[in-house]
């Protein structure tokens, strides 16, 4: 059997007079270079937060930022599409208005690739209001393909039905109430 520990019995010394006061002093003192060794732990902390701080802002500045949402379309490296930046005031489309856009461009343009009518609808001062803007675009023209307005001329191509607004042959009593209505009279088509 391991016998249990056992400290041993404390005694209890007062001190009284020169040795007392002798205890004390160094207690002082003690206490006096933990205040300083405190004090100096506070600075170092600063001093080490503000370079923290500024190790973070001279990273950011090495860092490329994309602007807007990250799963928008890229520049081709060769710039032959590339899309204009997006104004700050810009309209934001998405459902209905966004598919009525589209189909307005296309009716006044003739048949465009994704990348170019992105592009048309970027100049006219309007974005995709999507994370995932691309794909947003390419449902809206699928949804309109599927109900008659678009045809899909080639992979990523998509052009109107029928003849263009400006044929002379068609006619409309449709009153103009699309999102691109008060763009001008050169490009006001009537909402799809």
């Amino acid at each position: 059997m391991v016998a249990r520990r056992q400290d041993p019995p404390l005694r209890h010394r007062s001190l009284f007079g020169a040795k007392r006061a002798a205890v004390v002093a160094e207690c002082v003192g003690l206490l006096a270079e933990l205040e300083q060794v405190d004090a100096e732990l506070a600075a170092l902390a600063a001093r080490r937060h503000r370079l923290v701080e500024q190790l973070g802002d001279k990273r950011r500045q090495l860092t490329l930022r994309i602007v807007g949402p990250a799963h928008a379309r890229q520049p081709v490296p060769d710039g032959s599409v590339r899309l204009p930046p997006q104004h700050h005031h810009s309209t934001p489309l998405w459902g209905r208005r966004l598919r009525s856009a589209c189909v307005a461009i296309l009716r006044r343009a003739g048949a465009l690739a994704l990348p170019e009518l992105h592009v048309l609808l970027h100049h006219h001062g309007y974005r995709v209001d999507s994370e995932h803007a691309v794909k947003a675009l390419s449902d809206a023209l699928r949804y309109e393909v599927a109900k008659g307005r678009l045809e899909r001329v080639d992979r990523g191509v998509y052009g109107p039905v029928g003849p263009p607004r400006d044929h002379p042959g068609f006619t409309t009593s449709t009153p103009p109430c699309g999102p691109l209505d008060h763009v001008s009279s050169v490009f006001a088509p009537h909402a799809a």
